[in-house]
């Protein structure tokens, strides 16, 4: 990732974080609508996981320089995906998702550019997480 897309990520973030109460309801909405059977896959209320979907993202921009800071807390929700059998499927429709609340959140603001590079943060993210369970039993 080059310091432009990283720094584009940024700049998106400060014009999403003060819709961050409804940035998470927008990304389950849209996951749940995507991948049904993935509303199960939830056992917290809806609105506790919108606050950890959004403190995640936080963590990430805050890290985006240093990914690596992130391994304790990606090797843990790695780990709980591992043990709730998340499939290589189920993190493509996250990604979509994800791309989808951040275009319809950012409205105007959204670019082709913008989509590339939080497209690529997510597919690292998600990378780590899978290598860090592979070959790991459950």
């Amino acid at each position: 990732m080059t310091p432009l897309q990283k720094h584009l990520i940024q700049a998106s973030w400060k014009i999403i974080t003060p819709l961050s109460c409804t940035l998470g309801t927008l990304f389950y909405y849209r996951l749940f609508d995507l991948a049904p059977d993935t509303r199960s896959l939830f056992s917290t209320a809806i609105n506790t996981q919108d606050e950890k979907f959004v403190m995640m993202l936080d963590m990430v921009i805050q890290s985006l320089h240093e990914l690596d800071q992130l391994s304790l807390q990606l090797t843990s929700l790695a780990q709980r995906h591992q043990r709730l059998n998340i499939t290589e499927t189920d993190y493509q429709m996250v990604r979509q998702a994800l791309l989808w609340t951040l275009a319809t959140a950012l409205e105007e603001n959204w670019s082709l550019e913008l989509e590339k590079a939080w497209g690529m943060v997510y597919d690292e993210l998600a990378e780590i997480m899978q290598n860090n369970t592979k070959g790991k039993a459950a």
